[in-house]
């Protein structure tokens, strides 16, 4: 009976982990094909520390990066480059770290992204080039859907919604040949 518990709650994780995936390469904004100088800032100003950066962990792909540090719960959160908005969720309001028993779990907002943002930001070289904020605060997101946003634009600030254990943002930059097949990469080699 717990294996099957077990096998019941792996393929739930596993759908909800694709349907996230089918959310984030969805652009519900035209315009995409907008020319990109592919110039990012960095998303939480003053805060730098990456506690936990790009790459597998824990047996899957981490697809960004984690900045987190002392007295982060709060700050501004910035549009890394110009383009348009598409919000993932926005009605998480379980702003709280989530640890039990050594582990990390998720309140089931936002697909373990808690409230998120998602930019598009146009072609640039032949690419496509999109970004996601994840866990942010409840209340915080200053931006909507199909609004455009100019590169360090306030759309919300740093919390712990989603599958987090604490105050952090989580920052991804998806990169691919077109607006449909796009693919996280590494944010360290844009900055």
């Amino acid at each position: 009976a717990v294996n099957s518990q077990i096998y019941q709650t792996e393929q739930q994780i596993k759908k909800a982990e694709e349907e996230l995936e089918a959310i984030l390469q969805e652009s519900n904004n035209e315009g995409i094909n907008v020319p990109f100088n592919s110039q990012f800032i960095w998303p939480c100003p003053g805060y730098t520390n990456i506690t936990s950066g790009f790459g597998y962990r824990w047996g899957k792909l981490h697809k960004g990066l984690d900045i987190a540090q002392a007295g982060i719960s709060g700050k501004k959160v910035v549009a890394a480059a110009s383009g348009t908005v598409t919000i993932g969720c926005s009605t998480c309001t379980h702003n709280y770290g989530k640890y039990k028993n050594g582990k990390v779990y998720s309140c089931g907002c936002g697909y373990g992204y808690g409230n998120y943002v998602i930019i598009d930001h146009g072609v640039s070289g032949g690419k496509y080039y999109r970004t996601v904020y994840a866990h942010l605060k409840p209340g915080s997101i200053t931006v909507s859907t199909g609004q455009k946003v100019n590169q360090g634009q306030k759309i919300g600030a740093v919390g712990t919604t989603g599958n987090s254990s604490g105050y952090h943002l989580h920052f991804e930059i998806r990169q691919g040949s077109s607006s449909k097949n796009l693919s996280p990469v590494n944010p360290k080699k844009f900055f």
